[in-house]
């Protein structure tokens, strides 16, 4: 049987345990608290004006025995790089091994060339160039892995953007931002939808009057498992304006799908040019369509 984590050991009148709080159980209580390995907070990775690094204190959450995971503190140290090669880079790989061998228990940050074993949390990787005399000189090839609580807000959890460029009219419909995301537990989602879209001709172009008289709407409906869950009308012109939408929705623990179609609604004054196009330039930074489902935290 199990104990829970803060209850006293049962003894007998010995003083022998009958009942207590095991480390498996307390993996078990840890792996229910992250969804993942990775680093809690601090274990950075500092560059000198030599060839060593320092490790700063901190925390990480590792996975333990396919069935749990364990806390692993990260104490202050330095650690002295070998001598960078003659030609050519190397990659250097800190990472955190937690021992569990009948001789050792302890925790240690290990630095490595090579690949770096499975299951072990990586605080940074550097890139040491030919010749470098101190660790200052070298790249950061690593995006450091943050372990996320259950219970918090998980970020963005899946967003697809729709760049337009083609002509769209009216009387047809237009399905895009297609995605899939996943929630471990029962959760708020926050979709957002932005829209950058203008009113045209027939061949894309925006010079069809003035504003007022290419004022017109578009209807944009947000689907999430293939559940209409809202409707926007969206005002346009012959100009490239930006709309943001959301709506805040709540989905149950598993895998789900989200998507939205748009359509023409309303012409205006006008009933001609009754076409339009999304907006979406890369290296101009137009933003298109884009459908973003923001995690906002446990349902309770």
């Amino acid at each position: 049987m199990s104990t829970a984590w803060g209850i006293p050991d049962l003894r007998d009148e010995n003083g022998t345990i009958i009942d207590a709080t095991t480390p498996q159980d307390m993996q078990l209580i840890i792996d229910a608290q992250y969804q993942n390995a990775g680093i809690l907070t601090g274990a950075y990775i500092g560059l000198r004006s030599d060839l060593k690094v320092d490790v700063y204190d901190g925390a990480v959450v590792m996975k333990w025995n396919n069935r749990g995971s364990v806390l692993v503190p990260v104490y202050r140290q330095t650690i002295t790089l070998d001598p960078p090669p003659a030609t050519g880079d190397v990659t250097v790989s800190f990472y955190v091994e937690q021992a569990d061998t009948a001789t050792s228990k302890a925790a240690s940050v290990v630095m490595t060339t090579g690949a770096v074993p499975a299951g072990r949390v990586v605080l940074d990787k550097i890139l040491v160039p030919a010749g470098t005399t101190k660790t200052s000189s070298c790249t950061r090839v690593w995006d450091r892995q943050y372990a996320m609580h259950s219970q918090s807000t998980q970020g963005v959890l899946s967003r697809t953007p729709d760049f337009g460029g083609d002509v769209r009219a009216k009387g047809k419909t237009y399905t895009k931002c297609q995605q899939r995301f996943v929630t471990e537990t029962d959760r708020w989602v926050n979709l957002k939808l932005s829209v950058t879209a203008g009113r045209t001709n027939s061949r894309g172009e925006s010079s069809i009057g003035t504003i007022a008289a290419s004022m017109a709407s578009l209807r944009y409906e947000i689907y999430l498992d293939d559940q209409l869950v809202r409707t926007f009308e969206v005002g346009i012109d012959r100009r490239w304006q930006t709309v943001q939408l959301e709506t805040l929705e709540r989905v149950k623990a598993g895998s789900h799908t989200a998507h939205i179609v748009s359509r023409w609604e309303y012409d205006g004054d006008t009933s001609t040019n009754t076409y339009w196009v999304v907006r979406g330039d890369v290296s101009r930074k137009y933003n298109g369509d884009a459908l973003t489902v923001h995690d906002a935290g446990v349902r309770a």
